[in-house]
């Protein structure tokens, strides 16, 4: 399999990929919501040219799975949204906007309204949110929490070099923003929750390298803040082998068709467990789940 010549390149993919497939939902939800807008007046042909995009765009993405890899869905995607975009776009602009629909009869008025407000309650609104590229989530997850795992571990070992007063105010704000993580949980859509993992990890490098000191410092192995961090690291790093764990066993049982699905996943498993460091449990994952990793990535 191919793959970018950098760790670094390899992670920029996925983030790029992850916050095209954010920007394409938002965008489509956003538009969709315009759509809504146009009820109850001169909204027939749009409503129209809406199911037939869906419809088509559906009935293309249902074929073409399988074949592909994530980009291609994902810019299957991105047309989606491009089109309903200049649909909505074209309709605002144009005088049936303002123009009220004439029906024969009321029952043909109330069955309109009812179908389409059906349509619009349940339609692309809801594609746009639930809908995901599997492997750019989960690449996205990964990406995401080996920069959170590799930075815990860093100050983990880095623990001697922080003053007592640090260690403690980063304790409090590494606290906060994971309180602030666990909030967002099951609120946040997959890709803004990563992004937002992100960033987090962002604030706290910056925070922990502006505390390090050259001095050496007592350290107590039962501090709290100690044991936050070394807890943290264990809990994200199986959280992400858990993950790695089921995409290798699907994709061994799935054979190149899903290697080729999982490409972006399994490149990112590999560069999480090459990271050095971790529990006992990430060592012998690194000795037992790596390689069978690395087979799959070698086998298309």
């Amino acid at each position: 399999m191919t793959v970018m010549h950098t760790e670094a390149e390899r992670l920029a993919m996925i983030r790029e990929a992850l916050e095209r497939l954010t920007a394409a939902a938002t965008g489509l939800f956003e538009d969709w919501q315009q759509a809504r807008s146009f009820l109850p007046s001169g909204c027939r042909k749009l409503m129209e040219d809406l199911t037939f995009e869906q419809a088509s765009w559906l009935g293309r993405f249902e074929r073409e799975a399988g074949e592909g890899t994530s980009f291609s869905a994902l810019e299957s995607f991105e047309g989606f949204a491009a089109n309903v975009r200049r649909l909505v776009s074209e309709h605002a602009a144009s005088p049936l906007a303002l123009v009220g629909e004439v029906f024969e009869s009321d029952d043909e008025e109330r069955l309109f309204f009812r179908r389409w407000k059906n349509f619009l309650d349940a339609g692309i609104g809801t594609i746009a949110r639930s809908f995901v590229i599997d492997d750019i989530i989960f690449a996205g997850q990964i990406a995401a929490s080996m920069r959170l795992v590799g930075l815990l571990r860093r100050i983990t070992a880095e623990w001697a070099h922080l003053s007592p007063e640090h260690r403690h105010q980063l304790g409090i704000d590494f606290r906060e923003n994971a309180q602030a993580l666990s909030d967002a949980y099951g609120t946040a859509s997959s890709a803004d929750f990563i992004l937002m993992k992100d960033r987090f990890a962002d604030r706290l490098k910056g925070e922990f390298e502006g505390f390090l000191e050259a001095a050496d410092h007592p350290v107590d192995e039962t501090d709290r803040d100690a044991v936050i961090f070394r807890a943290a690291s264990e809990r994200f790093s199986k959280g992400v082998i858990a993950t790695v764990k089921s995409v290798v066993t699907q994709c061994e049982r799935g054979g190149p068709e899903a290697v080729r699905a999982f490409g972006l996943t399994l490149d990112a498993g590999r560069m999480f467990l090459e990271l050095p460091g971790g529990d006992e449990t990430a060592e012998y994952c690194r000795r037992t789940l790596l390689p069978r990793l690395e087979r799959l990535l070698e086998s298309v």
